[in-house]
């Protein structure tokens, strides 16, 4: 299974656009999430995320692992709006997936509603047509920590 995750509530500190890690709100909220995962079974093995600290840590605190252990992916950090991202969501997941190996959990922390189309188009790569017109608007619109869990070919949908 993989876990695309947006990453967790970050902390810009002074309100300028300094980025501070994730918040004590947002370490909550990726807690609460990791409890809810272990219920699926869920043992990350890989974690890969975006450059950003935010997502690095999402990625790590819902893996377990220290920061180190992580791979960063330069493409997570491309972001834009869902159907702009759909166009090119292969140089998005081409990475990522050539770094999970089949039949291992991981964690994928990236930005904005990003972790929902790589979710959707990895599902879609396993021959499950997916209906890009008809997505729920809470998947177009990904919150901080929210997130699709995928396993053979469906997703289920976590929230803190």
């Amino acid at each position: 299974m993989i876990y695309f995750t947006r990453h967790g509530r970050a902390d810009f500190g002074d309100g300028t656009l300094t980025e501070k890690g994730i918040s004590d709100e947002g370490r909550k909220e990726l807690g609460l999430i990791k409890l809810k995962l272990s219920n699926f079974d869920f043992n990350p093995q890989v974690v890969v995320s975006s450059k950003a600290l935010r997502c690095i840590q999402t990625a790590c605190l819902l893996g377990g692992v220290r920061e180190e252990q992580c791979h960063i992916v330069k493409e997570l950090g491309i972001t834009g709006s869902f159907y702009g991202l759909v166009g090119d969501v292969d140089i998005i997941l081409n990475p990522v997936i050539s770094i999970i190996s089949s039949g291992l959990d991981a964690v994928v922390a990236c930005h904005d509603s990003t972790a929902t189309v790589l979710a959707l188009r990895f599902i879609e790569k396993t021959g499950k047509r997916i209906d890009w017109n008809n997505i729920p608007r809470e998947l177009m619109f990904l919150r901080q920590s929210h997130g699709l869990l995928v396993g053979e070919n469906d997703y289920i949908y976590l929230s803190p």
